[in-house]
């Protein structure tokens, strides 16, 4: 039952440290999907032996007992963890508990912001009149696209069609969700720092990849994200240069070349930890369940 416990952070523990070359090296979409998903996964996985802990302990509690009809000296017996290893669960069980609370806030409160702004704006595409040159992409349902004028007048046909799909691709594959849930499983899981950095970097990639391949042009995509400069943003939108462009202009000119051994591998070794990790939260659920049954009375 240790092991069974110890696992699932170890699997978050590999998770993390594999997440930025996820990232880089996988296809951008599956990339995505993967970090978010499985982070998210990860983190319940680990948060569930966590819980399984904290249930042997209080099974040892003799009012519960007595409500449950089972022996706590029974439970005490066959339980393989230590008093205070029982108390370190339950004081991690509610510090995730207070951390997701506050990232449910203040995530929260963004994300309905950037809503609320999407919905008041008057069209899909808002053209302000600044010569600063920056675009970002507000989420909600429709969301919409912010361009400046600057911008605008900066690039060329292609590259305005470059930076426009760009944009509508955040809007279209909800990479705000995506960041949402990878911004809830870090703040249950901080093993997990790692991730929102490395997602956001891959829903960059994929709106790059998009607008290359819709305009048959990957020079052009190069120059709305090297023209464009970073606004400063008060809520949740995605603008159009964000993450590492240096490393997002690399891959779009870098010749193909055949990388898909080493992205399998690191899609491997994410899918096995997401199973072995969730293998042995069964397993857990399989030994409590026991516990519990030997203890009746």
């Amino acid at each position: 039952m240790i092991i069974s416990c110890v696992l699932p952070v170890l699997a978050a523990a590999l998770f993390a440290a594999v997440a930025p070359s996820v990232s880089r090296r996988a296809r951008p979409g599956l990339a995505v999907w993967m970090l978010s998903a499985g982070g998210l996964a990860l983190t319940l996985c680990e948060l569930s032996a966590v819980a399984v802990v904290v249930a042997l302990g209080a099974g040892q509690l003799a009012p519960l007992a007595r409500l449950g009809h089972w022996s706590p000296r029974a439970v005490g017996l066959d339980s393989p963890f230590q008093t205070w290893s029982i108390w370190v669960a339950t004081i991690l069980l509610g510090v995730a508990a207070a951390r997701a609370t506050k990232a449910l806030w203040s995530h929260g409160r963004r994300l309905w912001a950037a809503w609320s702004a999407s919905r008041a704006a008057p069209a899909g595409l808002v053209v302000l009149a600044d010569d600063k040159p920056y675009a970002y992409a507000v989420p909600g349902w429709p969301g919409r696209i912010v361009v400046s004028h600057g911008l605008l007048h900066g690039l060329d046909g292609s590259g305005r069609r470059a930076l426009l799909v760009h944009e509508q691709t955040h809007l279209t594959e909800r990479h705000d969700l995506h960041q949402f849930a990878a911004a809830m499983a870090t703040a249950l899981n901080p093993l997990l720092f790692r991730s929102p950095a490395a997602l956001y970097l891959a829903c960059e990639r994929r709106a790059d990849e998009v607008a290359a391949e819709a305009v048959g042009d990957r020079e052009a995509v190069v120059r709305a994200i090297t023209t464009a400069v970073r606004p400063q943003l008060s809520g949740m939108a995605w603008d159009a240069t964000g993450a590492d462009v240096q490393l997002r202009v690399q891959a779009l000119l870098s010749p193909p070349r055949d990388s898909r051994p080493v992205a399998a591998l690191l899609v491997l070794v994410v899918l096995l930890t997401i199973a072995a990790s969730t293998a042995s939260v069964l397993w857990l659920g399989h030994d409590l369940r026991s516990v519990f049954i030997a203890a009746h009375r």
